[in-house]
């Protein structure tokens, strides 16, 4: 009985080496303790909780599920084994699994008093969510908020769950109330500025968008909502100015912004050369193009109005590039008539 008290002992020193390793980034270390912790005491379950973790976070999946099934072996009713099965069935993809091992640890944990029910839940959410069960999921995170209703993160969770759904008056008003309490959320308020200009107040998202930009003047989200508010008031020139401040500041957002509105300035492009209006349809576009340069059909569009308007060196040098971004360009322009010219 002594040498196995000792053993245990020497267990939890090897264990608590471990976690101070983890506490100073040391993983390799930390994993080496908790196995040295595993084969001094094979039935001490928060070493093979916390070697579990780490292969988790290195992304050894089925090392940690082994590792896992072990301490569930030793300890079935155990809430930290359970919600880390549930936690690592969610790393792998098996959402339903998770929920169900996640569910388990939380029907355990009413009487623990050391497990907090927070991350299971939060976990059960996080699976609604990937399977696209979102009333579910509200349900899971109206639960957690009014569990920890000091928890901000959870309310905003709730309120992008709802931009996901679509219900955007719904999401204003839970980023709203968010900013009662923390005007200086930025995340809240990009997306209260975004919910607006999805419900059509433009000009509601424009001022929460600048309020965004007085604390965070590179904050490309606001300026996406306010160049999409300027857009949709008609007013295109502002709309076009405010994507220029964008592209310039991160190149890689051209796509996310020509993902919304190139193909409007495209399709104006060409209805307004359908009704003979080459000059107004070369400016649509080069707007088009501009705002996402990636997209062949304009390129080829405006090589056709160019060539309708006698500028061959233009429509050449338009055509080169759609033959650029798509071969097949190439193909179809040799019969085209609108290339005459």
């Amino acid at each position: 009985e002594k040498i196995k008290n000792s053993q245990l002992l020497f267990a939890i020193a090897a264990y608590n080496l471990g976690c101070n390793y983890e506490d100073h980034d040391m993983y390799d270390r930390a994993i080496a303790s908790y196995q040295k912790a595993v084969e001094l005491y094979p039935t001490y379950v928060d070493s093979y909780v916390n070697l579990s973790r780490r292969y988790v976070k290195i992304g050894k999946l089925d090392e940690a599920l082994k590792i896992a099934n072990e301490a569930y072996k030793i300890n079935e009713k155990d809430p930290f084994v359970l919600a880390l099965l549930g936690f690592i069935h969610q790393n792998m993809g098996k959402y339903k699994e998770a929920i169900n091992w996640s569910n388990q640890a939380i029907a355990i944990a009413q009487n623990n008093k050391d497990f907090k029910i927070y991350n299971p839940m939060l976990n059960i959410a996080w699976c609604y969510l990937k399977i696209k069960d979102y009333d579910k999921a509200l349900e899971v995170y109206k639960k957690l908020a009014s569990l920890y209703p000091e928890d901000v993160e959870t309310r905003k969770d709730i309120g992008h769950v709802y931009l996901k759904i679509k219900k955007y008056n719904n999401a204003a008003e839970v980023f709203k109330d968010i900013l009662n309490s923390h005007p200086d959320d930025i995340v809240a308020r990009v997306n209260l500025s975004y919910a607006y200009r999805q419900q059509g107040l433009y000009d509601q998202s424009i001022t929460e968008a600048e309020k965004v930009l007085l604390k965070d003047s590179n904050n490309t989200e606001a300026y996406i909502n306010i160049g999409g508010s300027y857009l949709a008031k008609g007013m295109r020139d502002k709309a076009l100015d405010v994507y220029k401040k964008v592209m310039a500041m991160d190149p890689s957002y051209a796509q996310r912004i020509g993902d919304n509105y190139d193909k409007a300035y495209y399709n104006r492009g060409c209805v307004l050369a359908e009704a003979g209006k080459l000059q107004e349809a070369v400016e649509e576009y080069k707007i088009s193009i501009m705002i996402n340069s990636h997209f062949a059909d304009s390129h080829y569009n405006l090589a056709c109005a160019y060539s309708k308007l006698g500028k061959t060196e233009e429509a050449i040098k338009c055509l080169e590039d759609a033959i650029r971004l798509d071969s097949n360009v190439k193909n179809y322009a040799k019969s085209d008539s609108e290339l005459n010219n």
